[in-house]
């Protein structure tokens, strides 16, 4: 059964947008299951066009967190960025 290509891509536009997003900002175990489930279906696709998508979103994922950390303060503690982050 072969499955249309929006299966994939619809969830991952959906990922990419909860984790960018100012409004809902995804921290700890559900900002990881969505960075996880983005790499899984980079990892298993065969379809080009879902593959570059998925590597444009876990690198705009990636991109949004290291800007929230860096948007917190260089005077905060590691510790600190990392709770408010996570």
């Amino acid at each position: 059964m072969k499955r249309h290509p929006n299966c994939k891509r619809i969830p991952l536009q959906a990922l990419l947008a909860a984790v960018v997003s100012a409004d809902c900002e995804l921290h700890g175990k559900s900002l990881m299951a969505a960075i996880k489930t983005c790499y899984n279906i980079y990892l298993v696709t065969k379809d080009p066009m879902i593959i570059a998508t998925a590597k444009a979103s876990l690198d705009q994922m990636l991109g949004a967190v290291f800007q929230r950390l860096q948007s917190l303060g260089v005077s905060s503690s590691r510790k600190q960025l990392v709770e408010e982050v996570c």
